[in-house]
């Protein structure tokens, strides 16, 4: 938490509990399937010519699909941290590919996201004080709309959300679709956080 003149600062980070799989048609079971990636690197070296893919599985039949990470880059364009990461077939790197929506867009993939819960990490509202601005970070991208982060977070329904937007007790200071925006990247609310906790509190002993 940092503080500046009027508003408390706050930080939450959203994590999904899993990775998205890949929907594609699969050869060997002849209709459309998930791919699930392996956390494997393929790494294909020409001379000084690299081609890097991230292997993917059928969750029935095992069959391999590989999603193109880098074309034939010269091997002195290529960061040597994240060379030494895909060799190594290092876990994080895997999940950012996973979730990586350009990469995914290249390789004309169509991922699915329905299966993904998520946790946050950061203060509760029960911790903030007075007038807070929030930062919500989504290092991971996946579709996530703003009001059901702050309803699970709340313990409150999505409806009770867009009203406490519609009483201007939370602002979305980066999108004016309020609280139906999703979360790019990150996202940043101010919430007055004694009113809201006392809303809240009202509901509950009613």
């Amino acid at each position: 938490m940092t503080e500046n003149t009027r508003y408390q600062q706050y930080q939450w980070t959203i994590l999904p509990d899993g990775d998205p799989v890949v929907l594609r048609n699969c050869g060997r079971c002849k209709t459309t399937t998930k791919f699930i990636h392996s956390d494997d690197f393929r790494i294909n070296a020409q001379k000084k010519i690299l081609d890097v893919w991230l292997i993917y599985h059928c969750e029935i039949c095992n069959n391999t699909w590989n999603m193109a990470i880098f074309s034939r880059i010269p091997s002195d364009r290529l960061d040597p941290v994240l060379y030494h990461a895909m060799a190594k077939n290092d876990h994080e790197t895997a999940r950012k590919y996973a979730f990586d929506v350009h990469t995914l867009s290249d390789n004309r993939a169509v991922a699915q996201y329905d299966h993904l819960d998520f946790r946050v990490e950061g203060p509760s509202i029960w911790e903030m004080e007075g007038e807070a601005e929030l930062e919500i970070r989504l290092p991971y991208q996946f579709p996530l709309r703003v009001d059901k982060v702050l309803g699970r977070e709340l313990g409150i329904s999505r409806p009770a959300v867009g009203k406490l937007f519609a009483q201007e007790l939370i602002e979305n200071l980066s999108n004016s679709k309020k609280e139906k925006s999703k979360i790019a990247g990150s996202l940043r609310l101010r919430l007055r956080t004694n009113k809201i906790r006392a809303i809240i509190e009202k509901k509950v002993s009613d």
